[in-house]
């Protein structure tokens, strides 16, 4: 069991990334008005995996992505330029070696 507390944590949470569960939508390359796009299109995919109800996007290669249009989040006025925001991303390495980490600062 793995047990964690966190002081002074603000638990006051709002998705601002439209289409984060699904992806609907998800261009393979980058236009002003969308809010998904596969960085490096051969590489990313969607993946038949779900995690927690939501989609998994599966890349083969390092700074191949999903990207999202952070641009848009202005256009919705959720966000003004110069606001700070935070974003958390859920990561699995697979393939590595039975009980090898992998380390990334």
């Amino acid at each position: 069991e793995v047990k964690e507390s966190v002081a002074n944590f603000n638990d006051d949470v709002r998705n601002l990334l439209v289409g984060s569960k699904s992806f609907d939508g998800a261009l393979t390359i980058a236009q002003a008005d969308n809010r998904w796009w596969f960085k490096s299109a051969d590489k990313v995919k969607i993946s038949k995996d779900v995690f927690q109800g939501n989609t998994v996007v599966e890349t083969q290669s390092s700074w191949t992505a999903l990207a999202y249009n952070f641009k848009d989040l202005v256009d919705r006025k959720v966000v003004k330029v110069g606001d700070k925001v935070t974003y958390s991303i859920f990561t699995r390495v697979k393939g590595l070696p039975n009980g090898q980490d992998l380390q990334h600062t």
